[in-house]
């Protein structure tokens, strides 16, 4: 579901009416959760279903009381800021950010800052998910890999650790090359 959410929002980006349509389609085969997914993707905040749902409906309605004033049309992205700010007061201090920005903020934000490879901590997080999913019954496999660079101490002492960044970033690139999307390669 959460995947169908940013889907819709990077596809219809610009267009706010297939923006509120998709929603609502999407809610009608994943119900309230999507509201929460929606203001998440939004504004990067979490709120309860009820919650969430509730301030979308507000801020729609909100947009078009705003949109009845001589001016600009204004879009859903401003509607529901404004809305969170001016009327709920949940957002006290927002911040304009790019969504390409915010998402190499979160790769950042999971991923090891010599190799680019994921962090242990997502490593961990996702194999949970795996396993989560076979005990659901979901069916599936899922294979995990793990390897060790043999005498990996002596290389740095003999060649330096500038050399031994330079191994693990070429080793890291090398595994990328050879898995698929969707696999996790992380440096535990």
């Amino acid at each position: 579901m959460e995947e169908e959410v940013l889907q819709l929002f990077q596809h219809w980006g610009h267009d706010d009416e297939k923006i509120v349509g998709g929603l609502q389609t999407l809610t009608a085969v994943w119900g309230d959760d999507v509201y929460q997914a929606a203001m998440r993707h939004l504004v990067g905040k979490d709120f309860d279903r009820a919650t969430a749902r509730q301030y979308w409906h507000e801020a729609t309605s909100h947009r078009e009381r705003l949109s009845l004033s001589p001016g600009v049309p204004l879009g859903i992205r401003s509607a529901l800021l404004n809305y969170l700010q001016q009327v709920a007061g949940e957002m006290r201090d927002p911040r304009i950010m790019e969504a390409h920005l915010l998402e190499s903020i979160r790769r950042a934000a999971i991923s090891d800052s010599l190799t680019g490879l994921f962090q242990h901590a997502y490593f961990k997080s996702s194999l949970g998910k795996e396993i989560a999913k076979l005990s659901r019954g979901s069916g599936g496999q899922f294979a995990v890999i793990l390897m060790d660079l043999d005498h990996f101490k002596q290389y740095n002492d003999r060649c330096g650790h500038l050399a031994g960044d330079l191994a693990l970033r070429l080793v890291a690139e090398r595994l990328r090359e050879h898995t698929r999307e969707g696999d996790v390669v992380a440096r535990y």
